[in-house]
C-alpha cells in the first residue's frame, strides 16, 4: 500500500498523518516509524487501522487495501 499518491498534490507529511492518526484510532498509538513504513510500502496497517486510515485520508479502505485501479474495476463491475 502507497498512500503518498492519493492525496491529489498534497505534500504527506508523516509526521502530519501520524497526529491525525493518533487522534482518531482508539487504540494504542502508532508511532512515527509505523507511519512511514506505511507511507513507503513497507508494511500495512490492521484492519481496524486501516479503517481509520481511511478515514484519515477521506478514501474508501479498498484503495488503501488493493489500489485505485482494482477499486475502479469493482465499482465498474457493480454497475453492470
Amino acid at each position: 500500500m502507497r498512500v503518498s499518491h492519493l492525496l491529489k498534490g498534497d505534500a504527506l507529511r508523516p509526521v502530519v498523518l501520524e497526529r491525525e492518526f493518533n487522534t482518531r484510532y482508539w487504540g494504542r498509538s502508532v508511532t512515527l516509524q509505523a507511519v512511514r513504513r506505511w507511507l513507503r510500502g513497507e508494511a500495512i496497517p490492521s484492519q481496524e487501522k486501516l479503517q481509520v486510515l481511511a478515514d484519515c485520508l477521506k478514501v474508501e479502505p479498498q484503495v488503501l487495501r488493493f489500489g485505485e485501479a482494482v477499486s475502479n474495476s469493482v465499482q465498474l463491475h457493480k454497475q453492470r
